[in-house]
């Protein structure tokens, strides 16, 4: 009788163990395709399409946003799943602090936070489970903010465990978004400093003709 239940036990192990595995695959599977993603983007594609995608099926939100550091010490929304949200504008409270300086956390709703006081309620409520990532690139700091509908469960322990690992990935997207954004505006200077020497050079020639003339 005891040998039967030692073997029962062992196989509910077993199976327990089978099931972690069989997550964390998923999971490495998600970020590897994620990641993956990124490095065959064009450099002026943006990279948060795909990695909302691979966010979304561990975590099962409803909005998502990318809010990093402006020289105001506010926080701006410059990616969403949901083209609304973007210019989205929080200020930076002694919560948001906490996560840009590396630590990840979920509330249940967002009501009690400085951050939420000041952010009209018609596209995002403040009643909605969250969950915050940090990013970063360089010496700019970031939010990565994912959001359930209001009502709906919110998020645990194990999507702190999993976020961990794919804010890296939220950052690297980040850094992808800021090169691709530095090498236009590069670009830009260069088209119109060409265009500003056609121009002086366009006016000395005619400076020349009216005084050889």
């Amino acid at each position: 009788m005891g040998t039967s239940e030692e073997l029962r036990e062992t196989l509910v192990a077993l199976q327990r163990e089978n099931e972690r595995l069989r997550a964390e695959k998923l999971e490495a599977n998600l970020l590897l395709h994620a990641l993956n993603s990124l490095l065959r983007l064009q450099i002026d594609e943006d990279p948060f399409p795909s990695v909302f995608e691979s966010l979304y099926d561990l975590f099962a939100f409803e909005q998502a946003m990318v809010l990093v550091e402006r020289d105001d010490r506010s926080l701006a929304c410059v990616a969403a799943n949901q083209s609304r949200l973007l210019g989205y504008r929080f200020p930076i409270g002694a919560f948001f602090k906490k996560i840009m300086n590396g630590r990840v956390a979920t509330t249940f709703d967002n009501g009690a936070l400085e951050e939420w006081e000041q952010v009209p309620g018609t596209e995002i409520s403040r009643r909605q489970p969250a969950l915050y990532l940090p990013i970063a690139v360089r010496d700019r700091h970031g939010i990565l903010v994912l959001l359930r509908a209001p009502g709906q469960e919110p998020f645990d322990r194990s999507h702190v465990a999993l976020a961990k690992k794919f804010s890296v990935l939220a950052s690297h997207a980040l850094a992808v978004k800021h090169t691709s954004q530095l090498i236009h505006a590069s670009e830009t200077r260069a088209l119109a400093a060409e265009e500003a020497s056609r121009i002086k050079n366009l006016f000395i020639a005619n400076m020349s003709h009216e005084l050889r003339t």
